[in-house]
């Protein structure tokens, strides 16, 4: 869907850039070019070679995106491609800039195999301007392939290879820039010029593609003039490297640069509206841009679960149960914690985004993050019997287990005890409250695992204070009975979804669940809650419109559950603003074990 919308949008521009390139003075510039083409041949003359590219891009895109993520893992094994990440833990490192930039150039290389016959052909097509169909060379792209094939053999679709490579390498551009604009835009973070993750990723998306054309047109030029090359000639790179360089200099390589300009923005504004538009048809949450992108172009599968990108590690909201819908696989993929293709931590940094399948990757060989089955849900006499109260750790021990006497410092952390005072004293007790007062006893089961999530990451935080950041494996199995409890928050949601009276409020709870996963955020796990409470938004203020005249309390109901959420929000952004901060102290941290499910 997306990707057809950037070939709706885009192609126009492209073949105008196509014809500048290989005819070379017959048009004064791109407007003049653009008008004699609707003039002579008509409006959609300007679409003339969009088969090849609307029907094979999402295949040169999954080994663009598929290669960038392994060059990227193989990278970060490499300390001279990585640094430490700032604020956090110094064992923690990131790929530098150069890294990004080395990762993107590999992976352009790698995708020119699969995109070089697909963009020879659509060249091909582009530049005929017969009016009459009888009068062209090739009648589509079947026919066109054939006499490629026909004159120049099967590796005649792969004349241009080289020009293809050297186009392709500057994808170094293109991610260097995307991962230095993501990095500049968090440092504005609570200031005026702060701005929302979805327009951070949509400029840095735009401007990046700018930095990547300016650095590929000269290259993007060579190659089309070899692609459109009759199939008796001969014709090679350096060959047109000399004609272009005798005939018009310097600047004859920088042909096509202004519509090359023009199409870049066109063509993500029109994907961050079909994303908008999609999301809100199905139902569905937000997710980053670039998630979008790779959503419909990506599809990891491991055992019976179906894992497609996600835009944070932000929570966990995959059962064990395949995916059979698109509608499905955008609201579950969107909360996964190890998965990527691409994509998103939630910024289109495109470290934060493939950190999933690198978490991932380490699950299959044996490492972390791998994610319980989903159990059925367990019984109201067995789910917690009333909203969680106690502040103290020793408290939390006697409701919960979590926290040994041994374990239990002396002084409660402040964290801790604002936690308590706001969070489970505060808008959880309230939310537990309008629950009840609803007297729907399925609902008040999920508020009740809710809670649980809650009390849950209380442990996690107390651990926190108290221990050493744990590895990746240790981490997993600590958050194991949130990963049970948030599946059997969901699940009872799906049981209930033909309850058409209450249906609404069970994906308002499941929806704003994953809030919790903040703990796992690599950075701003502010964001990655308030991505959670706009989740949630969507059908809390459907329930509130509904019932804001009929029924108070079930609108007073939605709002308090956002509120809980907004609040766990703030205290993040006060307390751990760039993540989970951990004791650097080494100390045992087996009796902060959480709850079982």
């Amino acid at each position: 869907m997306e990707g057809l919308t950037k070939v709706a949008v885009g192609h126009g521009f492209d073949t105008v850039k196509s014809r500048i390139q290989v005819y070379p003075g017959q048009y004064k510039g791109a407007i003049d070019c653009f008008l004699q083409i609707v003039r002579k041949e008509g409006a959609l003359a300007l679409y003339k070679g969009v088969t090849p590219p609307a029907v094979a891009w999402s295949a040169v895109d999954s080994v663009l995106l598929g290669s960038l993520h392994n060059y990227r893992l193989q990278l970060k094994t490499s300390r001279s491609f990585t640094e430490p990440v700032p604020h956090r833990d110094s064992s923690e490192r990131r790929l530098t800039l150069l890294g990004h930039g080395i990762a993107g150039l590999f992976a352009g290389v790698t995708s020119a195999f699969v995109a070089t016959p697909v963009e020879l052909l659509k060249v091909k097509l582009q530049v005929q301007s017969q009016v009459k169909k009888s009068d062209r060379q090739f009648s589509g792209p079947i026919d066109c392939a054939k006499q490629v094939i026909r004159a120049q053999g099967i590796r005649g679709l792969w004349r241009g290879l080289a020009g293809s490579l050297a186009f392709r390498t500057n994808f170094f551009w293109l991610f260097l820039s995307i991962e230095a604009l993501m990095r500049g835009s968090a440092r504005l973070e609570g200031t005026r010029l702060e701005m929302s993750e979805g327009t951070a990723n949509f400029l840095s998306g735009g401007l990046g593609s700018f930095a990547f054309w300016i650095m590929a047109i000269p290259s993007d030029n060579v190659k089309n003039r070899v692609f459109a090359a009759p199939l008796t000639s001969n014709t090679t790179v350096r060959e047109v490297v000399r004609d272009i360089y005798s005939t018009a200099g310097v600047r004859g390589f920088f042909r096509g640069l202004a519509p090359s300009m023009l199409r870049a923005f066109p063509v993500n504004a029109c994907a961050y509206f079909v994303y908008e538009g999609l999301l809100r048809t199905l139902g569905a949450e937000k997710i980053d841009l670039l998630l979008l992108f790779i959503l419909f172009n990506y599809n990891v599968t491991i055992g019976s679960v179906n894992l497609l990108p996600s835009s944070r590690r932000r929570a966990v909201r995959m059962s064990s149960q395949g995916l059979n819908s698109l509608a499905t696989i955008i609201k579950r993929s969107a909360t996964l914690i190890s998965n990527i293709l691409f994509k998103p931590s939630t910024t289109l940094r495109l470290e934060a985004a493939t950190s999933r399948l690198e978490d991932l990757a380490v699950t299959q060989s044996g490492g972390t993050l791998s994610f319980p089955e989903a159990t059925a849900a367990r019984p109201a006499s067995t789910v917690i019997t009333q909203r969680p109260t106690s502040p103290t750790p020793a408290a939390l021990k006697a409701k919960s287990g979590s926290v040994s006497s041994e374990a239990a410092p002396d002084a409660v952390p402040a964290s801790i005890t604002a936690y308590d005072e706001r969070i489970i004293n505060g808008k959880l007790s309230v939310f537990l409250e309008q629950t009840k007062s609803l007297g729907q006893a399925k609902l008040e089961d999920q508020a009740k695992l809710v809670a649980s999530l809650f009390q849950n990451t209380r442990s996690v935080l107390l651990c926190a204070t108290a221990c050493t950041k744990p590895s990746d494996s240790e981490f997993a199995t600590l958050l194991g009975p949130i990963h049970a409890t948030y599946n059997a928050v969901t699940k009872i949601k799906d049981e209930n979804r033909s309850n058409r009276e209450w249906s609404l409020h069970f994906q308002v709870v499941a929806d704003g669940a994953g809030c919790v996963g903040w703990v796992q955020a690599p950075s701003n796990p502010a964001e990655a809650v308030k991505e959670q409470k706009e989740a949630a938004e969507f059908y809390a203020n459907r329930v509130v419109n509904t019932y804001k005249e009929k029924d108070k309390k079930q609108a007073d109901w939605a709002r308090s559950y956002i509120a809980l959420i907004e609040e766990l929000r703030k205290y993040v952004l006060e307390y751990h603003k760039m993540g989970l901060m951990w004791n650097p102290k080494v100390k045992d941290r087996r009796p902060y074990a959480l709850a079982a499910y």
